[in-house]
C-alpha cells in the first residue's frame, strides 16, 4: 500500500479478513466501506495537497446543504510524542527497534525524532504522549516512520468534521 511495506509470516490457518484486519489495517491511512463490489477500501492521503483534489464543491453554487454543525474531535485524542516498536524476534516476541516522533528530539537519541507537526502541536497543547504502538509487521524503518508520519498528522491536531447532502453529479465521486 502506498509506499508501506509489511514482512511477517504466520503459521496458523486465518482467513484473508483476518490477516487484512488484524496485521495491516490497525497500522495504516485506511478505511473501509460497503462497496457494490463488496468490501472497498478508501487510502487517506495524508500528505494531499490542493492539486490532488479530483472535485470543487462549492456549496453556495451547487445544489446541497449543511447536515449537522461542525463537530471537533476532543482535546483527549491529541498526541504529539508518538511511539512505535517493530521488527519483533521470533524465538522471545521481544521488539528489537524502536522510534518515537517527539516536539524535542536534543539528547534522547537516535530513536528520537524531532517532527514539525509535533512541534506545533506541543505550542498549543504541551506535551501529550500517545499510547504506544507495537507493529509485529513491520521491519523496515521506512515502515514504522511512514507510519508515525500519518499518526502524527492525524493525532497531533484536533480535527473538525462536517457533514453535506450533494446534487447527484456527486455521486460518481469516490470516498476519500
Amino acid at each position: 500500500v502506498d509506499h508501506f511495506v509489511f514482512d511477517f509470516w504466520f503459521n496458523e490457518p486465518r482467513s484473508p479478513w483476518d490477516i487484512v484486519n488484524e496485521d495491516l489495517l490497525p497500522y495504516l491511512p485506511l478505511s473501509s466501506y460497503a462497496s457494490e463490489a463488496g468490501v472497498a477500501f478508501v487510502f487517506w492521503n495524508w500528505d494531499a495537497t490542493k492539486q490532488d483534489a479530483v472535485e470543487h464543491i462549492n456549496i453556495d453554487n451547487e445544489l446541497g446543504e449543511r447536515t449537522g454543525p461542525v463537530e471537533v474531535s476532543p482535546i483527549s485524542e491529541i498526541y504529539n510524542n508518538i511511539t512505535i516498536n517493530y521488527c519483533q524476534t521470533g524465538s522471545d516476541s521481544q521488539f528489537r527497534k524502536s522510534m518515537t516522533y517527539t516536539h524535542d528530539s536534543y539528547g534522547k537519541g537516535e530513536n528520537f525524532i524531532q517532527d514539525a507537526y509535533s512541534y506545533a502541536s506541543f505550542t498549543r497543547y504541551g506535551e501529550r504522549i500517545g499510547p504506544v504502538i507495537d507493529c509485529p509487521t513491520i521491519e523496515r524503518d521506512s515502515t514504522a516512520a511512514a507510519i508515525l508520519d500519518w499518526n502524527i498528522r492525524y493525532f497531533s491536531q484536533s480535527r473538525r468534521s462536517v457533514s453535506y447532502v450533494l446534487g447527484q453529479k456527486f455521486q460518481s465521486l469516490d470516498l476519500g
